[in-house]
């Protein structure tokens, strides 16, 4: 009937798509080109994003867009709309544009990176979280970075002490990053950052 709702075999008991792949003790581990094809309204309630965890794994030319555009999780876990958790991996020529909201290590594109890089990335919507929230990324570690990336859209971060630019000099919440010792360069934020201290 083109409208997602509880009666779609894939409403999973309210709790929208599962994750490719498992925890981090089952990553994926491949190659995954989206040609530069959207999916549309991808919306997840409880796992969080796309992937659950990336290792060694290159995701590139993918868009994911849609009215219904949603990732949330219900776990205490790293949140992003492509992956969750990454490390060794390479996040490429993306475009995510809808809502991603989580409790801690929450971004627009990538929960948590470790030796990851991500380049031409854009997040557009908004990101919600408690702690370490970042329009790109949550967390990052000095292995990793952000290269021609663009992030634009609502950013809220509750308990949380901020920075507009980049990291943030307290590891809490940032436009482009939350917290994280790797690199920026040729990128941009234009978040408007909504932080309070609860």
């Amino acid at each position: 009937d083109g409208r997602i709702n509880n009666q779609d075999t894939y409403w999973n008991n309210g709790e929208g798509w599962n994750s490719i792949k498992g925890a981090q003790y089952e990553p994926f581990t491949g190659t995954f080109d989206g040609h530069g094809f959207a999916l549309h309204n991808y919306w997840a309630d409880y796992y969080g994003g796309l992937f659950a965890t990336l290792s060694g794994a290159k995701v590139t030319r993918l868009v994911m867009d849609g009215p219904l555009m949603s990732v949330g999780s219900h776990f205490n876990s790293p949140v992003g709309a492509v992956a969750n958790n990454a490390s060794q991996s390479q996040l490429s020529e993306i475009v995510v544009t809808g809502s991603v909201a989580a409790s801690i290590t929450v971004g627009g594109i990538l929960g948590k990176g470790i030796d990851t890089q991500l380049d031409a990335v854009v997040s557009v919507g908004s990101v919600k979280g408690y702690q370490m929230v970042g329009g790109i990324a949550g967390e990052l570690d000095r292995s990793s970075g952000i290269s021609n990336a663009l992030t634009s859209g609502k950013l809220k971060a509750y308990a949380a002490q901020s920075f507009g630019g980049g990291f943030s000099p307290n590891n809490q919440s940032g436009g482009l990053v939350g917290t994280g010792e790797g690199y920026l360069l040729t990128s941009f934020s234009s978040r408007s950052l909504d932080i309070k201290d609860q």
